[in-house]
């Protein structure tokens, strides 16, 4: 079933932007001028470049946020997470939402936003206050995997519409249990900043919700990327950084100020699949 979302498809040219739509929305027509006219229609809504793009305010988090912090750095499961040698060590800070650069942008694929997804997101205040936004920014526990099991004689499948659930470690872990763990990755806000500017790498949801309930600011992991080439882990394709560095690039305000195109979105899930098998061999 389609669910309501947005997309920036007006920055794909015609080729990509009607890709994008067969394969990850569910238009009205899959006529494929139709389907251009659709990619016209986001081109049109896109507007004049955000004001600093890339450059958003920054603050510094509170005294009062230091034992939040603490407990968040000290959290086992973001043990590995800080730990990364290819980013700079973590900063926490308060940055602006708007002209944070949308890093999911790909030369083959865009980011889109769940409207479903991002009405999940807790918030209880008109505007969240800062400690509300540290809660949901910079959460004290990751959430727990969520997913059904199809189990079969050497192998099993774990399908989750969650599409943060991962296979988190695998190997032997005593003589008698081998396989593999399951969990989701670190749910914290995410801004890494390349080349001399700030991008939003994880928390789109929660920024598109937070922005349109009030707040211009949230809490945030803050890096520096070392390792250039670690931008493009997880994603389908290498970023697209002529766009990214271009006069006019995708950013967050594009999403929270009525810029992105309408569509309906396919509902996806996330699979893991693990299997075994067993053999008698001769020793030499």
């Amino acid at each position: 079933m389609p669910v309501p979302g947005l997309s920036l498809a007006g920055f794909l040219d015609q080729r990509q932007a009607i890709e994008h739509f067969r394969q990850d929305c569910v238009p009205a027509s899959l006529d494929e001028q139709a389907l251009s006219a659709e990619w016209a229609a986001a081109k049109s809504i896109l507007g004049a470049p955000t004001p600093r793009y890339g450059r958003p305010e920054i603050e510094a988090l509170p005294p009062s946020a230091g034992d939040h912090i603490h407990a968040v750095q000290e959290a086992p499961w973001a043990t590995a997470f800080f730990a990364d040698q290819n980013f700079s060590p973590a900063k926490f800070a308060n940055v602006e939402i708007d002209p944070l650069l949308s890093t999911a942008f790909t030369a083959r694929w865009c980011p889109t936003v769940s409207i479903a997804h991002s009405e999940r997101v807790p918030i209880s205040e008109t505007p969240p206050s800062f400690s509300e936004c540290l809660d949901i920014c910079l959460p004290l526990a990751a959430p727990p995997p969520e997913f059904s099991a199809l189990v079969q004689p050497s192998a099993l499948l774990l399908k989750g519409t969650n599409l943060n659930l991962r296979l988190v470690q695998h190997g032997v872990f005593s003589n008698r249990l081998a396989g593999v763990f399951v969990g989701t990755s670190v749910p914290l806000v995410q801004v890494v900043r390349l080349n001399g500017s700030y991008m939003l790498w994880n928390g789109y949801h929660r920024a598109y919700a937070l922005r349109r309930r009030g707040a211009t600011r949230m809490p945030c992991v803050l890096r520096d990327i070392l390792n250039p080439a670690l931008m493009d882990e997880g994603l389908p394709a290498p970023l697209n950084l002529p766009l990214l560095q271009s006069d006019n690039p995708p950013t967050v305000a594009h999403f929270t100020q009525g810029r992105a195109y309408p569509v309906r979105l396919r509902l996806k899930s996330r699979v893991v699949h693990v299997s075994w098998a067993e053999w008698i061999v001769a020793e030499e």
